[in-house]
């Protein structure tokens, strides 16, 4: 309830004043401008800006020779490495990240809102925000996902083909764990996961299955921006059942068997 007057606050004041986003030099969003913000900006000197207002030291996908079609599915861009994304938001950054949204006219605003994302559009917008590479409250964790089944991954789980690989998350607050997978890594163009599995007991074979909505599954966001692999990615939640709705732990997750499509 908190967080869905907030966001109702959010857009009322966005409505009324002007649509402008205006650089906040509190990087550590403290309220004060401290050395911790002075030492953000420093590590910026001397780099160049890529024409969009966002530094980043994330390498920029977009300088890449080959450009992804977007009407290819299942295309991987050369140089390009895909993997699956595992994002979370902590209260810090929820409104920076349900105003970049709203202002982009997204539907979806954060599951803390109780908004999910209602079309492709939605996924890319997501994906698109920038605060992913320069808020200290907004995390990615990359993972591998094999195309052919054998061996173990770090945490002794098994290797199996098109199955994001065990992942590692430790939680300072809660938060809603949410995965992004580009479609270029699963079966085929319309694979997809009907379950993740998951644990936040210690138990690191993460054998919990969760549901994932299959509604928000079958949106296909197509991605060309300059922090992550380009790609359609199509997104896993368990939304709007909590169980991946995580208190602070530290907690395992790893991909289900993925469907054989059509």
């Amino acid at each position: 309830m908190k967080h869905l007057m907030t966001l109702m606050a959010l857009v009322v004041a966005m409505t009324a004043g002007a649509q402008n986003v205006i650089y906040n030099p509190d990087i550590d969003g403290d309220n004060v401008i401290g050395v911790s913000d002075i030492l953000q900006l420093l590590t910026l000197f001397g780099t160049e800006g890529d024409g969009t207002g966002v530094w980043s030291e994330i390498p920029n996908w977009t300088n890449s020779v080959e450009t992804y079609s977007c009407s290819d599915t299942m295309a991987v861009v050369s140089n390009q490495e895909p993997k699956a994304l595992i994002f979370y938001l902590y209260d810090s950054v929820l409104n920076d990240f349900a105003t970049y949204m709203y202002e982009n006219g997204a539907n979806f605003f954060g599951f803390e809102y109780a908004s999910f994302p209602e079309n492709s559009y939605d996924i890319e917008s997501m994906l698109s925000w920038p605060g992913w590479t320069n808020s200290p409250g907004a995390f990615v964790i990359s993972a591998d996902v094999p195309q052919v089944s054998g061996g173990y991954d770090s945490y002794g789980n098994g290797r199996v083909a098109h199955v994001f690989e065990t992942v590692e998350i430790t939680l300072d607050e809660p938060a809603w764990i949410t995965v992004l997978v580009p479609q270029s890594l699963m079966v085929n163009s319309t694979s997809s996961y009907t379950h993740l599995n998951y644990d936040i007991n210690g138990n690191q074979s993460a054998c919990i299955g969760t549901e994932v909505s299959s509604t928000i599954a079958s949106f296909l966001g197509c991605y060309t921006g300059p922090d992550f692999a380009h790609g359609h990615y199509r997104m896993y939640t368990s939304y709007s059942s909590p169980a991946l709705n995580w208190p602070n732990v530290t907690g395992f997750i790893r991909g289900g068997i993925p469907s054989e499509g059509e």
